[in-house]
């Protein structure tokens, strides 16, 4: 793999072209691999596509072979031929690798993978298999599990066979399936609110935010969808940052409204957060018709005993108490 600059030099040596930006953005994008870098710079000589036109099809690119390159077949070919050699030796690594490609690129916590999924002996032989073809690299921890990361283009082109095969679906299911529940989310000893949860929330945000890309609002996992973003988003909104939770708030009030119907507790729960948030953010215009409508909810439902509805009820009252203070 090339140092940066050296992933830049090497494409505008290659083209003969001098658009610095473009080719750092390019090389980046490519990982700096030497294989990819060949073929986007043979590519854009054929062609005379910009490297910025190049990136914007490299899904499209990467499969095929420029006629000017030295390799027999495309980076795609390349990495899928590596997979099978690795699936060869272990079965495992295909399912493994499939569940991979919707994670983020980097850092993944080799124990997201439960037994359930993939019993401990075979994980570790597919980790094994998939690293001996350089499809994805380890790296050890003081404390804990070691991670894995996997490069892009080899997530970019296992999405792509999985979508020929008919099996991205439920590879991406599965994905969201173990960091749904693997986020901290309620429990007592495991709420996204207690900054004691927050080094396993901080190690599963990037791959939280990768598997809601594709997660399903509809069906029988929406609710591990829902349930995601509703724990990251009050994690998020806990480490005020508000404008990246907000929109995850809204998305799973959207879902859980479609799921159970306008007048579910699971709504009312949700009302709740997004009106604490935007009462964080002062967007008191919208916040008291939130709290009225989740707490309507909430009486019908459980009744004024209940503590969802006692807990609703008092942030309603806070929230006209300082309403009539700004008043005043």
């Amino acid at each position: 793999m090339f140092a940066p600059n050296e992933g830049v030099q090497f494409l505008l040596s290659r083209t003969g072209r001098a658009d610095t930006q473009g080719a750092a953005r390019l090389a980046h994008d490519l990982g700096y691999l030497p294989l990819a870098l060949d073929h986007a710079a043979a590519f854009c000589v054929e062609t005379g596509d910009s490297f910025a036109e190049y990136a914007e099809r490299l899904p499209q690119w990467i499969a095929h072979a420029p006629e000017s390159a030295d390799y027999p077949r495309a980076v795609a070919g390349t990495f899928s031929a590596a997979l099978e050699q690795a699936a060869a030796k272990c079965p495992e690594a295909e399912k493994l690798m499939g569940i991979l490609a919707w994670l983020a690129p980097d850092d993944i916590p080799r124990d997201l993978f439960t037994e359930d999924v993939m019993e401990g002996i075979a994980l570790r032989r597919a980790t094994a298999a998939l690293k001996n073809v350089s499809l994805l690299t380890i790296k050890e921890q003081a404390k804990g599990g070691p991670l894995l990361s996997v490069h892009r283009l080899v997530q970019m082109v296992v999405r792509d066979r999985l979508a020929r095969e008919g099996q991205a679906e439920d590879a991406a299911a599965l994905a969201l399936t173990l960091v749904a529940d693997a986020f901290p989310g309620g429990d007592s000893d495991k709420d996204p609110l207690d900054v004691r949860s927050w080094p396993v929330c901080a190690a599963l945000r990037a791959h939280a935010l990768s598997v809601l890309q594709t997660a399903p609002e509809t069906g029988t996992v929406a609710e591990k969808t829902s349930r995601l973003l509703n724990h990251l988003a009050l994690y998020l909104n806990a480490r005020a940052e508000h404008l990246e939770a907000e929109p995850l708030m809204r998305r799973a009030l959207a879902i859980d409204e479609k799921a159970y119907g306008p007048d579910h507790p699971d709504v009312a729960r949700d009302l709740n957060n997004l009106a604490q948030l935007l009462q964080d953010t002062n967007g008191l215009a919208e916040v008291e018709p939130l709290y009225r409508r989740a707490l309507a909810i909430l009486m019908a439902g459980l009744g004024p005993d209940h503590p969802s509805t006692r807990t609703v009820g008092r942030n309603h009252r806070l929230l006209l108490e300082e309403i009539d203070a700004r008043k005043a």
